[in-house]
C-alpha cells in the first residue's frame, strides 16, 4: 500500500513540474544551449562563436554590455551583438532558423571605424 502512495505522489509531483515547465518556457534539461548561454526569447549573434542563438535576458545583458565595452576601446573585432527579443522562445527560434539560411554575413560584428578604413 506504501508503495502505491508513493507512486501516486511521485506522479502528481512530475506531472505538475511538466504542467509548470511548459507554463514558464523553461525546462533546465533542454534548454541549455552551451556552456555560456541558457535558451531563451531574445535573439543575439555570437562573434567569437560565429553563430546566431536566442538566451535569456542575462544574456542578452552580457552581449549588450560586452558590446557597449567594445565600442568604447574601439575593438575591431565585437564579441556580440545584441539583436530583439521576440514573443516567445519558439519565435526566436524560428527567426534563428530563418536567419542561419539566409547567410547575411557579419558585417555586424566590426566595429564601424573599423570597417570603414578597411573599405578605403
Amino acid at each position: 500500500m506504501k508503495i502505491l502512495w508513493f507512486f501516486l505522489i511521485f506522479s502528481l509531483t512530475a506531472g505538475a513540474e511538466t504542467a509548470i515547465k511548459s507554463l514558464e518556457g523553461f525546462d533546465p534539461i533542454n534548454d541549455v544551449v552551451s556552456d555560456k548561454y541558457l535558451t531563451g526569447p531574445y535573439l543575439i549573434y555570437d562573434c567569437v562563436e560565429k553563430h546566431w542563438t536566442c538566451v535569456v535576458q542575462d544574456n542578452f545583458k552580457e552581449c549588450q554590455d560586452a558590446r557597449v565595452e567594445d565600442l568604447k576601446i574601439i575593438q575591431k573585432d565585437l564579441r556580440c551583438a545584441p539583436f530583439e527579443k521576440l514573443p516567445t522562445k519558439k519565435a526566436c527560434l524560428q527567426r534563428q532558423l530563418y536567419l542561419v539560411g539566409q547567410n547575411m554575413g557579419t558585417r555586424f560584428c566590426f566595429h564601424d571605424k573599423w570597417r570603414n578604413r578597411e573599405l578605403r
